[in-house]
């Protein structure tokens, strides 16, 4: 059974300071490919917070 993670966790797992690399250690239903595939949504997520 898969489980959804929400973008919104691995934005707040980059603000915190995390790696990519150890994103998939603390959230193991993710790979380190998704992860990175992740990235242009968190850019654009972070971008617009900041206009806000």
């Amino acid at each position: 059974m898969r489980t959804r993670i929400s973008l919104d966790l691995v934005v707040y797992a980059f603000l915190n300071g995390e790696y990519p690399e150890s994103i998939p250690q603390n959230f193991p239903l993710l790979s380190l490919k998704q992860v990175y595939g992740a990235m242009p949504a968190v850019s654009r997520y972070l971008w617009k917070l900041l206009r806000i």
